[in-house]
This record gives structure tokens, sequence and C-alpha cells, in this order.
């Protein structure tokens, strides 16, 4: 049910990008104790200014059933900037991590809900 939406400012070369989604859905499963196959993750690319720069930066929205404690999503932050700024080189400073909670009913899968 995870949905993690990463959007960059710079192109991501194809191979790059599945290469970083992979790690990033393994790391984000682990993290939300949530099995793999319910996460979705997708990596694009659009122009974007930051801080009033068009510098490199990066823009992940985590969505999720359930909710996230103050810890969670702290340690999320923390592994989500540090692992685009491995992968993608972008500087942490210049990525925002936007967390949203959906409600199981507001989220459709195999034609139906989770609610």
């Amino acid at each position: 049910m995870p949905l993690l939406t990463v959007t960059c400012s710079e192109s991501v070369e194809s191979a790059t990008a599945q290469a970083v989604l992979e790690r990033l859905s393994r790391a984000v499963s682990e993290a939300l104790g949530k099995p793999e196959r319910y996460l979705a993750a997708s990596l694009r690319s659009a122009p974007s200014v930051f801080g009033g720069s068009a510098a490199p930066s990066c823009v992940a929205e985590l969505s999720n059933i359930g909710a996230l404690t103050p810890g969670q999503t702290e340690r999320m932050s923390r592994l989500l900037c540090t692992l685009l700024a491995e992968q993608l080189a972008v500087p942490a400073d210049r990525i925002y991590v936007l967390f949203r909670i959906v409600e199981p009913h507001h989220w459709g899968n195999a034609a139906g809900t989770f609610g």
C-alpha cells in the first residue's frame, strides 16, 4: 500500500532510476515493516526551483495507509534523504520529504479498496 513518488529536477538515466527505485523500495518496505509486494515507487524528472535556485533538488512523497509516528517520519526522512543524496548526487538539504496518510477506503487496488 505505500506509494513513494520521487520527483527530481535533473534527468536520471533509466538504468540508474531503476536501481535507485529498487533500493528505495527495499528500504521503505523494511522501515515501514510492510511487505515490499504492496509498495509502489516511481521516479520522474521535472524542472523545478528549490529555495529560489535551479540547482539539483528532489521532492519525495510517501503515502501510506496507517499512522506514522513522529519517530517513524524522522527515521524515514533521514533514510530517504540519505539514499537520494547518495544515489542521485543531490545535497540532502535540497530534498523535501512529504508524508501522507491515506484512509484505506480511499486507496483502490484490484477493482476494490483496502477499506
